[in-house]
């Protein structure tokens, strides 16, 4: 058998630390985060405990990496221009990017604000959050300071509240829940 390449090396890594990551989730939203050991993620994820140690320092370092891993993901469909202004396309395309990785992911995002709404993690990704979070706040608000709307922060704290309040009825009753009349009515209402 010939010898890996480091593509392979790097994919096998990739792998192990996405593996570990989904394990954690679970663990966290099944026992909470402060009962979750670093034994039991790693039996989960089918690694030593050892190896986990390859790639997360700490059981508060692996949360912080989900934690921004989705936060990035999630708001990721802005530019990194913060001064650019969005049009009105690029914030509608925003949104409906969003709420289509939500519900393509929905058991992940389950999991996720299960263990977000533990007042102990959120305590130690509060930073990391305002990091991610406040330069698309700042853009949305920007573009509803285009628009000439008073008070464009709050109309971009509320958006974001909505967003959250559609997932959640969506993880909630996604049998019966209307997520794309309610995706298309929130960009006709608010872009």
């Amino acid at each position: 058998m010939p010898p890996r390449t480091q593509e392979q090396y790097q994919e096998i890594r990739t792998e192990r630390k996405t593996r570990i990551m989904q394990a954690a989730l679970e663990v966290f939203s099944e026992e909470g985060f402060d009962k979750a050991s670093i034994s039991k993620i790693a039996g989960r994820a089918g690694v030593s405990k050892g190896l986990m140690y390859n790639y997360f320092n700490s059981k508060e370092d692996l949360i912080k990496t989900i934690f921004i891993d989705a936060l990035n993901k999630l708001m990721g469909g802005f530019e990194d221009d913060p001064d650019k202004i969005p049009t009105k396309e690029m914030f509608a395309g925003f949104i409906r990017k969003s709420m289509e990785d939500f519900k393509n992911n929905l058991p992940y995002w389950r999991m996720y604000f299960t263990v977000m709404m533990q007042p102990d993690v959120m305590g130690l990704v509060e930073k990391e959050f305002l990091e991610i979070a406040m330069p698309v706040l700042t853009m949305m608000a920007k573009y509803y300071e285009n628009r000439g709307f008073e008070n464009p922060m709050a109309k971009a704290r509320i958006l974001g509240a909505i967003l959250d309040g559609v997932g959640v009825n969506y993880m909630i009753d996604p049998e019966n829940f209307p997520y794309e009349d309610a995706v298309e009515i929130i960009i006709e209402k608010l872009t």
